[in-house]
Protein backbone atom coordinates (compact mmCIF):
# COMPACT_ATOMS: atom_id res chain seq x y z
CA UNK A 1 0.00 0.00 0.00
CA UNK A 2 1.38 3.30 -0.59
CA UNK A 3 1.57 5.60 2.03
CA UNK A 4 -0.98 8.45 1.91
CA UNK A 5 1.67 11.66 2.34
CA UNK A 6 0.04 14.13 5.22
CA UNK A 7 -0.86 17.67 3.77
CA UNK A 8 -0.13 20.47 5.80
CA UNK A 9 -3.20 22.58 6.38
CA UNK A 10 -3.09 26.55 7.12
CA UNK A 11 -5.31 28.01 9.76
CA UNK A 12 -6.26 31.52 9.57
CA UNK A 13 -7.38 32.32 13.43
CA UNK A 14 -9.12 35.35 14.59
CA UNK A 15 -8.77 35.33 18.62
CA UNK A 16 -10.37 38.10 20.97
CA UNK A 17 -10.28 39.03 24.13
CA UNK A 18 -11.53 35.70 25.80
CA UNK A 19 -9.03 33.70 24.55
CA UNK A 20 -10.91 30.77 23.93
CA UNK A 21 -9.14 30.23 20.24
CA UNK A 22 -5.97 31.01 21.62
CA UNK A 23 -6.78 27.93 23.72
CA UNK A 24 -8.24 26.57 20.50
CA UNK A 25 -4.99 27.23 18.83
CA UNK A 26 -2.55 25.44 21.90
CA UNK A 27 -5.07 22.21 20.90
CA UNK A 28 -4.88 22.58 17.44
CA UNK A 29 -1.04 23.10 17.18
CA UNK A 30 -0.18 19.32 19.08
CA UNK A 31 -1.46 17.80 15.07
CA UNK A 32 1.76 18.61 13.17
CA UNK A 33 -0.52 18.92 9.96
CA UNK A 34 -1.48 22.18 11.07
CA UNK A 35 0.05 25.33 10.15
CA UNK A 36 -1.59 28.51 12.63
CA UNK A 37 -1.84 32.11 11.77
CA UNK A 38 -3.13 34.45 14.13
CA UNK A 39 -5.55 37.83 13.45
CA UNK A 40 -5.87 39.30 17.38
CA UNK A 41 -8.68 41.60 17.92
CA UNK A 42 -8.17 43.66 21.14
CA UNK A 43 -7.11 47.05 21.85
CA UNK A 44 -5.73 46.62 25.13
CA UNK A 45 -2.23 46.94 25.29
CA UNK A 46 -1.56 44.18 27.76
CA UNK A 47 -3.16 41.63 25.32
CA UNK A 48 -1.24 42.67 22.70
CA UNK A 49 1.68 42.83 24.88
CA UNK A 50 0.65 39.02 25.97
CA UNK A 51 0.69 37.69 22.56
CA UNK A 52 3.71 39.28 21.52
CA UNK A 53 5.81 37.60 24.25
CA UNK A 54 3.75 34.62 24.75
CA UNK A 55 5.54 31.34 23.57
CA UNK A 56 2.77 28.64 24.11
CA UNK A 57 1.16 28.71 20.96
CA UNK A 58 3.52 28.82 17.63
CA UNK A 59 2.02 31.12 14.97
CA UNK A 60 3.54 31.25 11.91
CA UNK A 61 2.78 35.02 12.09
CA UNK A 62 0.23 37.22 14.20
CA UNK A 63 -1.65 40.91 12.77
CA UNK A 64 -2.76 42.97 15.51
CA UNK A 65 -6.06 44.55 13.69
CA UNK A 66 -5.71 47.87 15.65
CA UNK A 67 -2.33 47.97 14.52
CA UNK A 68 -3.86 48.18 10.91
CA UNK A 69 -7.28 49.88 11.34
CA UNK A 70 -7.50 53.85 11.83
CA UNK A 71 -10.48 56.59 10.77
CA UNK A 72 -7.88 58.75 8.98
CA UNK A 73 -8.91 60.52 6.16
CA UNK A 74 -6.77 59.38 3.12
CA UNK A 75 -9.82 57.60 1.35
CA UNK A 76 -9.19 56.22 -2.08
CA UNK A 77 -12.41 55.36 -4.39
CA UNK A 78 -10.92 53.90 -6.94
CA UNK A 79 -10.06 51.35 -5.11
CA UNK A 80 -12.95 50.84 -3.10
CA UNK A 81 -14.92 50.41 -6.03
CA UNK A 82 -12.49 47.98 -7.44
CA UNK A 83 -12.33 46.32 -4.48
CA UNK A 84 -16.76 45.62 -4.69
CA UNK A 85 -16.30 44.57 -7.94
CA UNK A 86 -13.57 42.04 -7.25
CA UNK A 87 -15.06 40.60 -4.31
CA UNK A 88 -18.62 40.92 -5.36
CA UNK A 89 -19.40 42.89 -1.88
CA UNK A 90 -21.39 45.68 -1.42
CA UNK A 91 -18.83 48.13 1.12
CA UNK A 92 -22.22 49.88 2.08
CA UNK A 93 -24.08 46.82 3.28
CA UNK A 94 -20.81 45.84 5.24
CA UNK A 95 -20.81 49.09 6.92
CA UNK A 96 -24.34 49.54 7.48
CA UNK A 97 -24.32 46.10 9.89
CA UNK A 98 -21.94 48.06 12.22
CA UNK A 99 -23.56 49.38 15.38
CA UNK A 100 -20.68 51.38 16.48
CA UNK A 101 -21.42 53.60 13.99
CA UNK A 102 -24.50 54.29 14.80
CA UNK A 103 -25.55 57.14 17.29
CA UNK A 104 -28.30 55.57 18.50
CA UNK A 105 -25.57 52.65 20.04
CA UNK A 106 -22.02 54.85 20.48
CA UNK A 107 -22.65 58.18 21.69
CA UNK A 108 -18.82 58.84 22.31
CA UNK A 109 -17.96 59.44 18.81
CA UNK A 110 -19.96 60.27 15.23
CA UNK A 111 -18.60 58.80 12.62
CA UNK A 112 -18.51 60.53 9.27
CA UNK A 113 -19.24 59.10 5.71
CA UNK A 114 -15.14 59.67 5.56
CA UNK A 115 -14.53 58.24 8.66
CA UNK A 116 -16.16 55.29 7.94
CA UNK A 117 -15.31 54.67 4.99
CA UNK A 118 -11.66 55.36 6.07
CA UNK A 119 -11.84 52.46 8.43
CA UNK A 120 -13.45 49.66 5.70
CA UNK A 121 -10.72 50.66 3.30
CA UNK A 122 -7.81 50.18 6.12
CA UNK A 123 -10.02 46.65 6.67
CA UNK A 124 -10.20 45.79 3.04
CA UNK A 125 -6.10 46.02 2.15
CA UNK A 126 -5.57 44.02 5.36
CA UNK A 127 -7.36 41.06 4.95
CA UNK A 128 -6.00 41.27 1.40
CA UNK A 129 -2.70 41.41 2.42
CA UNK A 130 -3.62 38.54 4.51
CA UNK A 131 -5.51 36.25 2.41
CA UNK A 132 -2.94 36.54 -0.42
CA UNK A 133 0.15 35.90 2.06
CA UNK A 134 -1.37 33.07 4.28
CA UNK A 135 -3.31 31.67 1.62
CA UNK A 136 -4.98 30.25 4.40
CA UNK A 137 -7.24 26.16 4.15
CA UNK A 138 -9.53 27.44 7.03
CA UNK A 139 -10.58 30.46 8.82
CA UNK A 140 -11.15 30.18 12.30
CA UNK A 141 -13.79 32.63 14.57
CA UNK A 142 -16.36 33.06 16.54
CA UNK A 143 -19.32 34.41 16.33
CA UNK A 144 -19.70 36.72 14.10
CA UNK A 145 -21.22 39.67 15.60
CA UNK A 146 -19.05 42.85 14.47
CA UNK A 147 -18.39 44.28 10.72
CA UNK A 148 -15.06 43.19 10.02
CA UNK A 149 -15.01 39.49 11.03
CA UNK A 150 -18.37 39.42 8.20
CA UNK A 151 -16.03 41.06 5.89
CA UNK A 152 -13.33 38.90 6.22
CA UNK A 153 -15.99 35.69 6.04
CA UNK A 154 -17.03 37.03 2.41
CA UNK A 155 -13.73 37.00 1.22
CA UNK A 156 -12.57 33.73 2.37
CA UNK A 157 -16.43 32.29 0.98
CA UNK A 158 -15.51 34.08 -2.20
CA UNK A 159 -11.90 32.32 -2.12
CA UNK A 160 -13.87 29.00 -1.24
CA UNK A 161 -12.18 29.14 1.73
CA UNK A 162 -14.09 26.96 4.79
CA UNK A 163 -15.17 29.01 7.86
CA UNK A 164 -15.52 27.69 11.39
CA UNK A 165 -17.38 29.49 13.05
CA UNK A 166 -17.78 28.98 17.10
CA UNK A 167 -21.81 30.43 18.04
CA UNK A 168 -23.93 30.08 21.13
CA UNK A 169 -26.61 27.76 20.57
CA UNK A 170 -28.60 30.24 23.20
CA UNK A 171 -30.08 27.03 25.31
CA UNK A 172 -28.24 25.33 28.09
CA UNK A 173 -24.34 26.76 27.85
CA UNK A 174 -24.14 25.41 24.73
CA UNK A 175 -21.84 26.18 21.87
CA UNK A 176 -22.24 25.28 17.86
CA UNK A 177 -19.99 24.97 15.44
CA UNK A 178 -20.95 26.22 12.30
CA UNK A 179 -19.25 27.42 8.38
CA UNK A 180 -22.72 29.89 7.75
CA UNK A 181 -23.85 33.18 10.00
CA UNK A 182 -26.51 31.73 12.74
CA UNK A 183 -27.36 28.50 10.63
CA UNK A 184 -26.77 24.50 11.58
CA UNK A 185 -24.77 23.04 9.46
CA UNK A 186 -26.96 19.80 8.25
CA UNK A 187 -30.05 20.43 10.42
CA UNK A 188 -31.31 17.16 9.62
CA UNK A 189 -29.03 15.13 11.34
CA UNK A 190 -30.01 16.22 14.72
CA UNK A 191 -33.54 14.56 13.65
CA UNK A 192 -31.28 11.38 14.00
CA UNK A 193 -30.03 11.97 17.39
CA UNK A 194 -31.52 9.56 20.07
CA UNK A 195 -31.30 11.13 23.63
CA UNK A 196 -31.60 8.58 26.19
CA UNK A 197 -32.91 11.60 28.88
CA UNK A 198 -35.23 12.35 26.62
CA UNK A 199 -38.15 10.16 25.94
CA UNK A 200 -41.03 12.81 26.31
CA UNK A 201 -42.66 16.25 25.72
CA UNK A 202 -42.87 16.10 29.86
CA UNK A 203 -38.99 15.17 29.79
CA UNK A 204 -37.77 17.85 27.22
CA UNK A 205 -40.10 20.69 29.56
CA UNK A 206 -38.07 19.92 32.87
CA UNK A 207 -34.75 19.59 30.82
CA UNK A 208 -35.69 23.36 29.33
CA UNK A 209 -36.50 24.13 33.03
CA UNK A 210 -32.96 23.91 34.20
CA UNK A 211 -32.07 26.62 31.48
CA UNK A 212 -34.24 29.33 32.18
CA UNK A 213 -33.66 32.77 30.27
CA UNK A 214 -31.67 35.32 31.36
CA UNK A 215 -29.55 33.25 33.80
CA UNK A 216 -26.50 33.25 32.12
CA UNK A 217 -23.13 31.33 32.14
CA UNK A 218 -21.77 30.17 36.01
CA UNK A 219 -18.95 31.89 34.81
CA UNK A 220 -20.88 35.31 34.03
CA UNK A 221 -22.62 35.09 37.64
CA UNK A 222 -19.60 34.24 39.66
CA UNK A 223 -16.94 36.95 38.19
CA UNK A 224 -17.14 40.45 37.53
CA UNK A 225 -15.38 43.39 35.73
CA UNK A 226 -13.44 45.62 38.68
CA UNK A 227 -14.41 49.41 38.10
CA UNK A 228 -10.97 50.36 37.27
CA UNK A 229 -10.73 47.97 34.23
CA UNK A 230 -14.02 49.45 33.09
CA UNK A 231 -12.89 52.98 33.32
CA UNK A 232 -9.19 51.86 31.61
CA UNK A 233 -11.38 50.31 28.86
CA UNK A 234 -13.58 53.48 28.44
CA UNK A 235 -10.26 55.95 28.10
CA UNK A 236 -9.21 53.57 25.36
CA UNK A 237 -12.19 53.71 23.63
CA UNK A 238 -12.37 57.00 23.46
CA UNK A 239 -8.98 57.72 22.00
CA UNK A 240 -9.31 55.10 19.52
CA UNK A 241 -13.03 54.25 19.36
CA UNK A 242 -12.81 51.58 16.86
Amino acid sequence: MNKVENILKKLLIWSGQDFVHYSLANLLQEDSNFELFGLIDDAEIGIKKFYKTQNLVKFSKLWNYYDFIKNDIDVDQDYLKNFEKKWNINLWDIIYTERFFYSDFNSFHNFSKTEMLSIIQHECKLFEQILEEVKPDYFLTNMITRHPKLLLHLMCEKLGIPSSMLETARFGNRLTISKTIAKIDNPELYTQIKNPFIKSHKDLEKYIEKYKRGTGSLFGTQFTIPKIKKLVAMGNFLINPM
